[in-house]
């Protein structure tokens, strides 16, 4: 057996602590993923508050992320990278700066294009999700700047929010008002990293970890009329 590579996520949200500890086998044979979680409260419990989850989950095909980056960044930043190269298929639309509704245009138009399972929305790109219409797909929303973009207040339940409380752009406590706002539990709000990028090693292993559990939640095979464009 090919050997693997580890490396783990840990974090805390309220009293509990959860660890994501991912195995890799090498880039040539990068299909294969096998994720441990312990202490599904503070993370896949935000996702599915039903049965226990499994203690691990292999997967043969990752998942179909539209990605909405912040104001004044630009596609292919570090964070849509680094979820392209762990092998989801990320949609990565260029989002104008000066223009919020016809960001939204081009956000719609991208997710009725692609239907991805999961729209990653990061600061302004997190009230871009929040003012489309995305169905059904999960919702992971990093430091959303929904206080100063949008009219939408709330979020749909399942929502998973990472935020930092050192972030001096959008203040940590507008994520904890939106919680209260949409009647979400405490720790769908997750507090990692260190600014408001999310950036750091942690807080990417973090996002990385919140989309295996929901893969995990969802099923580790799509149906057919789910399957990732080739």
């Amino acid at each position: 057996m090919p050997a693997m590579t580890e490396t783990r996520a840990s974090w805390k949200s309220g009293t509990a602590t959860a660890t994501i500890s991912t195995l890799r086998k090498p880039a040539s044979n990068r299909g294969a993923t096998l994720v441990v979680a312990t202490d599904v409260r503070a993370a896949a419990a935000v996702l599915i508050r039903t049965s226990p989850p499994p203690t691990s989950c292999h997967f043969s095909r990752l998942m179909k992320i539209l990605f909405l980056h912040g104001w004044q960044s630009v596609p292919g930043g570090v964070k849509p990278t680094y979820l392209a190269q762990h092998g989801h298929q990320v949609i990565n639309p260029k989002l104008p700066d000066d223009d919020f509704l016809m960001a939204l245009e081009i956000a719609q138009a991208d997710f009725d294009k692609h239907q991805p399972q999961v729209v990653v929305g990061s600061s302004r790109g997190g009230a871009v999700a929040m003012n489309i219409d995305s169905g059904q797909a999960r919702l992971v929303l990093l430091c959303p700047a929904w206080k100063k973009y949008g009219t939408a207040t709330t979020v749909r339940e399942n929502t998973v929010i990472l935020h930092s409380r050192a972030d001096d752009v959008v203040p940590y406590a507008d994520s904890e008002e939106l919680v209260r706002n949409s009647g979400l539990p405490s720790y769908s709000l997750i507090e990692v990293g260190h600014d408001h990028r999310l950036a750091d090693p942690d807080s990417l292993e973090m996002m990385l970890g919140i989309l295996l559990s929901i893969k995990t939640r969802l099923g580790g095979q799509w149906s057919d009329e789910e399957q990732l464009e080739e």
